[in-house]
């Protein structure tokens, strides 16, 4: 038997995939951050965002090959999916700007990650949440989830899913995966709930610049009393009663005093800047947020600052995705197809089928992904020459509607995405889920609802 020659060769020991993410992660948290702060100055100094959102899309250039190393599987693929459709958009109608307009929008959405960070750190240190914690241990099961919604739907009706930074501190990471999965869908039917009134949300704000000839107290006042039923009946299903829900509102009455402090603040910040109220949170949140751990000792605003900053690098997937669905839906807005096409067929249907058709489309849009304002701009545009197919009030309501239900079932969607970071669960576990049959439930209660509005304020 001849022995060869050649040297032998050394064996190459993998990689250790620990200092592989811990690489990505160390490159991942100064872009994020970066960003955040870059967001931060083109909102309070206008004259610089055109620049400054330049900045932004050629960071998160830089941001998404890291995000893709370390994103989950289920991410990855709905990210190769969205950008895959994306390409082949842009090369068939030859609008590549779009692909950099929707990354230079982005930097609201990944700040707005950022701040929540910053939110959950100073609610961890808050003595009000502390004592919230100590009143829910002694709650009852139905209770507990009955609070978090609850707490969601207040808190959400001015922080938006900022609400989940607040309240996941309530259930701790060492929980039970169990409890902390039903404290995320509860949370979430709740800020749902929020949005289907509040004109916080982006959703009110959006469709009323859209439909200037909507009276925006009706849209208040129609869309209050929905969610009242639909909070009414959320807690009924979860065995909640009148006695209960006086022991959840004591529970959550520490939070009382901070709820209205950051209400104000915001609502200030709204009316002074002009601006939306995820680009208020932006602004306002970090101040105060500061200002809250300033009033500490330095080693534990240093700690706070230092878990907040290493965090960022848990909101890569949200962020990944996000910018995926942006660029996806400025392509959608930039190359339309839809209004054309279902214009002229939808003109000769009864209003409460234009109605089902709308809330319809929105959730099969955001369940694939597209961005509701998107979906919206375009039932907007299709019906702007259809006047007598539906009373614009009725149509205006279906869509905002539709808008939070949407976000409810949406893997791209912030409340859900926030919830799964904040609560630390898995966020396709959030979607398949009791919150789908709730979201069907209160659509078709909705489009019921709505038709017998269009038939009194049309007189038929």
């Amino acid at each position: 038997m001849t022995q060869s020659l050649a040297p032998a060769a050394v064996p190459r020991l993998p990689v250790p995939s620990w200092s592989v993410q811990k690489t990505v992660n160390a490159g991942i948290r100064p872009i994020l951050a970066a960003v955040a702060v870059l967001q931060f100055a083109s909102l309070v100094y206008h004259p610089l965002a055109g620049p400054l959102h330049m900045a932004m899309a050629a960071l998160l250039l830089l941001f998404l090959p890291l995000a893709a190393a370390k994103a989950r599987r289920f991410s990855l693929i709905l990210f190769g999916v969205i950008t895959a459709v994306v390409a082949v958009l842009a090369v068939r109608s030859g609008r590549y700007d779009l692909v950099f307009d929707g990354l230079s929008h982005v930097g609201s959405f990944a700040a707005f990650l950022a701040a929540l960070q910053l939110l959950r750190v100073a609610a961890n240190q808050s003595a009000a949440v502390r004592r919230v914690k100590g009143r829910f241990l002694r709650l009852e099961p139905n209770e507990v989830v009955g609070g978090f919604t609850v707490g969601a739907a207040g808190l959400g009706s001015f922080l938006s899913v900022g609400a989940h930074a607040v309240l996941a501190p309530l259930v701790g990471p060492d929980s039970p995966m169990q409890d902390r999965l039903q404290a995320a869908l509860a949370s979430i039917r709740g800020i749902s709930f929020a949005a289907f009134w509040s004109p916080l949300f982006i959703a009110i704000a959006f469709v009323t610049n859209r439909m200037p000839d909507v009276n925006v107290g009706s849209i208040v006042i129609i869309g209050l009393a929905v969610a009242l039923v639909s909070l009414a009946a959320d807690l009924l299903v979860s065995g909640t009663r009148p006695r209960e829900l006086r022991r959840i509102l004591h529970g959550l009455q520490p939070l009382l005093r901070g709820a209205v402090v950051l209400a104000v603040a915001l609502v200030a910040v709204a009316q002074l800047l002009g601006v939306t109220a995820m680009e208020t949170v932006v602004i306002a949140l970090p101040v105060l947020c500061l200002a809250f751990l300033s009033l500490g000792s330095r080693d534990t605003r240093r700690r706070a600052l230092k878990t907040s900053y290493n965090n960022l690098a848990n909101v890569s997937d949200e962020v990944m995705l996000v910018t995926a669905a942006v660029v996806f839906s400025t392509m959608l807005a930039g190359v339309p197809y839809l209004t054309d096409l279902v214009g002229p067929w939808l003109g000769g249907l009864p209003a409460g089928v234009v109605l089902v058709v709308a809330i319809v489309f929105m959730l099969a849009a955001g369940a694939v992904g597209l961005h509701p304002s998107i979906s919206a701009a375009l039932i907007i545009s299709t019906f702007a020459n259809l006047p007598d197919a539906v009373s614009r009030l009725a149509l205006a309501e279906a869509i905002i509607i539709a808008w939070a239900l949407a976000a409810v079932i949406s893997p791209v969607g912030m409340t859900v995405m926030v919830a799964a970071q904040m609560f630390r669960v898995p966020y396709q576990s959030l979607i398949l889920s009791r919150n789908l049959v709730t979201t069907l439930v209160i659509s078709v209660a909705t489009a019921i609802g709505l038709t017998l509005l269009d038939l009194y304020l049309r007189g038929l």
